[in-house]
């Protein structure tokens, strides 16, 4: 089973087109790109796929992990399972990697 695609999955969540849009202004501006490209990062970002995500809390002392879970916008079990694509691992992918 494939993920949705971004742009279909922020429809999906609410975001408009107009809220997309001057997102991907922002990201091009802060990348240092001419505002020629927004159009490209906002088409790759439609067709990109949602993200893999592994959490690796060590021994940080920043409070990441302490903020994330005392959240109450969005809680941690929703952003993991409705946000983040959950990682598959299976033996084609570990061999791939190995290679």
């Amino acid at each position: 089973m494939s993920s949705p695609l971004l742009g279909e999955f922020l429809r999906s969540r609410g975001v408009t087109r107009r809220d997309f849009l001057q997102f991907c202004t922002t990201t091009t501006a802060l990348m240092g790109l001419s505002s020629a490209m927004v159009p490209r990062v906002a088409a790759a970002l439609e067709q990109a796929r949602r993200p893999s995500v592994i959490w690796l809390p060590f021994q940080e002392c920043t409070g990441c992990t302490e903020s994330i879970t005392r959240a109450h916008g969005s809680t941690l079990e929703s952003l993991i399972f409705q946000g983040i694509k959950p990682l598959r691992v299976t033996r084609r992918n570990v061999r791939a990697r190995r290679r």
